[in-house]
């Protein structure tokens, strides 16, 4: 093996430093000694490249209706699949944040004269933040919780992982509530590239070449949190929002997921 590339040398960095930083928010250390790695020439990111089209979202879909649901575990399986790709995809979660919280952190608060549905988070930095959540995202909730035979909401100090561990799952499909984990961030890594890609087999299938790559390249779920962080970029042109919605320090960071400029460019380019 040779020495790293210039790439996976600042990533390593990156994360080297995060771990240092995790150690000063936590207040197990004063002062981070390192310091920010500065990215190399070259290196860029590209959120836009990174997430999915609708095509591709309802190809993902299908290989989750797809899944076999013949026996009670395997029905949680797929429940489970479809509730992982609604939450990542309706909430723009980082994964540690979607493996370490609780379905009863989804909650109404008051608004003016009503009350929305928000997801209350902590994520990095140890900030909390509170998310609105769309009613297509409660409606995913309620049909794992049902399909997992709770109630339809959570309730308060109810302390039901946000992705639950089938692995104490008897063969008739119950719980043992008293001992119910989170997955990991690699199992719901694992369960996102499972259904990537079982969609790019049905783009195959259907002939769609094109987004079959684009999904076989799907690499994390953290591309699930791009593709709304971009469809509310493109919906409102309000990068506030999308400040907002992904929890960013900088909103130089929400700018980049706009994709008008681009579409405006390829429209333009469409007759020529």
């Amino acid at each position: 093996m040779g020495p790293l590339s210039t790439k996976s040398s600042y990533y390593a960095l990156t994360v080297v430093f995060s771990l240092v930083k995790f150690l000063v928010d936590t207040g197990w250390l004063k002062a981070n000694p390192m310091p920010s790695p500065k990215k190399p020439k070259g290196i860029t990111f590209n959120p836009q490249a990174r997430s999915l089209s609708a095509q591709q979202k309802d190809y993902v879909y299908k290989g989750v209706e797809q899944m076999p649901d013949g026996s009670a575990v395997q029905r949680l399986q797929k429940a489970r699949a479809k509730w992982v790709l609604s939450f990542f995809l309706k909430s723009a979660a980082r994964a540690t944040e979607a493996c370490t919280h609780t379905m009863n952190d989804i909650k109404r608060v008051p608004i003016k004269a009503s009350s929305i549905w928000v997801w209350q988070v902590i994520g990095k930095g140890n900030k909390e933040s509170m998310v609105p959540v769309s009613q297509s995202l409660i409606t995913a909730m309620v049909e794992f919780r049902t399909a997992m035979g709770l109630s339809p909401y959570p309730s308060v100090g109810e302390g039901i992982p946000l992705i639950p561990s089938l692995r104490n799952v008897n063969r008739n499909g119950e719980f043992d509530f008293e001992n119910l984990e989170s997955v990991t961030s690699r199992q719901a890594l694992r369960i996102v590239k499972e259904r990537m890609a079982a969609g790019a087999a049905i783009a195959t299938h259907a002939g769609d070449c094109h987004e079959a790559a684009a999904l076989e390249n799907s690499a994390s779920t953290h591309w699930l949190r791009h593709t709304i962080l971009r469809e509310v970029a493109d919906r409102t042109g309000d990068m506030r929002i999308v400040q907002a919605m992904g929890r960013h320090a900088n909103i130089n960071t929400s700018a980049i997921y706009s994709t008008k400029d681009l579409a405006d460019l390829a429209s333009a380019l469409e007759d020529l």
